[in-house]
């Protein structure tokens, strides 16, 4: 009877001990918008907030670097009050954008510099904010200027195709798909760079369902890039440049086009009026059903953009998280000692550690006490 009141009371404890440890770690306020960095006139240059939701007032928003040291204000804006049958509600929207129109623009690439973000009231006080790993922007970064060079790559495939096509000699539409495919390997290696790139982002933001998503995508899409353009690759090695007649020539040339568009731009195969898009039946409301996710249809077109979306900020009513320390990038070496020591990135084993802590003392109380009662016996 003893053993089993005592076993109750640690259960207890244990419970009592791990509950508020797993609560802290689960509970996440819920995002008000999003914080998107865009192209204007150059690439990232841009910073677009939407928010809702938003208690009265004037707020300010500014992009802060991954040590806090430096910030840029991207600009201020009232939170518009919308009225509902003659009720002007609570809450409301809050809309700043900062583009080459806002004060402060110099055209600099914004996520090179700033990986935090906040939005302050008048009262100076951070109202709203969040954070991605600077190691994690670094990498989507790095995807982003892959899909940019792949696009580079598929638009001079493109250009120099199509001039064969306008070539009415076989010599000229011989050399000048030559020219369209002498670099496959280039246009294949900054596919697979830019899944990469967006994979290491996932491993080192594994908790950013939006990075995890964006970087699935960009792996589909990557694959139907490089199937497309191998694909008009092996036409214009087997079926053009074998061929003596300039008009064959061309029903091929034609066809391998159309596949290097769909490498850069995508293709709607499902009628769709959008490119990887995903469609719902929603003719049942209470049962909406998925007909299409668009699976198959992204180029590359959709691969800048969803890396571009790796980068998209989930605003939330919460403090910005201390700073991090951003340690400078230090020479390879392949001496033994600088192998270092392998780290550790999920933030729960920490809670773990406190917990397992906080059991191992409970059971030598209890312990100490039923030594205490035995001693007394």
């Amino acid at each position: 009877m003893f053993s089993t009141k005592l076993l109750a009371i640690l259960a207890i404890l244990v419970v009592a001990m791990l509950s508020p440890a797993l609560v802290t770690q689960a509970a996440e306020p819920p995002s008000v918008g999003t914080a998107s960095i865009e192209d204007d006139k150059a690439t990232g240059d841009s910073v677009v907030i939407a928010l809702s939701g938003i208690n009265p007032g004037t707020y300010t928003a500014s992009l802060v670097s991954a040590n806090d040291v430096n910030s840029l204000s991207v600009g201020s804006a009232d939170v518009i009050l919308p009225v509902i049958q003659g009720v002007v509600q609570s809450t409301g929207t809050l809309d700043i954008t900062f583009d080459s129109d806002s004060e402060g623009y110099d055209g600099s690439d914004l996520l090179a510099s700033f990986s935090r973000i906040t939005i302050s009231g008048s009262d100076g006080l951070i109202a709203y904010s969040d954070s991605l790993p600077n190691a994690a922007t670094v990498e989507i970064n790095a995807s982003i200027s892959s899909a940019l060079a792949l696009n580079n790559e598929l638009d001079a495939a493109i250009s120099a195709a199509e001039e064969a096509h306008a070539a009415s000699d076989k010599a000229t539409i011989d050399e000048k798909i030559t020219l369209a495919f002498v670099n496959i390997a280039g246009i294949n290696g900054f596919a697979d760079a830019a899944d990469a790139n967006a994979k290491a982002a996932v491993a080192a933001a594994p908790d950013e369902t939006g990075i995890r998503t964006s970087a699935a995508n960009i792996s589909e899409m990557v694959a139907n890039v490089k199937a497309w353009a191998n694909s008009a690759s092996t036409t214009a090695t087997n079926d053009v440049l074998t061929n003596s007649s300039v008009a064959v020539q061309k029903i091929f040339v034609d066809s391998l086009i159309n596949q290097l568009k769909a490498a850069r731009n995508g293709f709607d195969a499902d009628n769709s009026g959008g490119v990887a898009d995903t469609v719902t039946d929603a003719s049942d409301p209470d049962e909406p059903v998925i007909i299409s996710t668009g699976a198959g249809e992204g180029g590359g077109a959709q691969v800048y953009d969803a890396a571009r979306d790796m980068a998209n900020f989930s605003i939330t009513a919460s403090p910005l998280p201390a700073a991090e320390v951003v340690k400078p990038a230090v020479a390879d070496s392949t001496h033994i000692l600088d192998l270092g020591l392998p780290s550790v990135g999920e933030s729960i084993l920490a809670s773990f550690m406190q917990i397992s802590m906080l059991v191992g003392l409970s059971l030598v109380a209890i312990g100490g006490v039923l030594y205490a009662k035995g001693r007394r016996q």
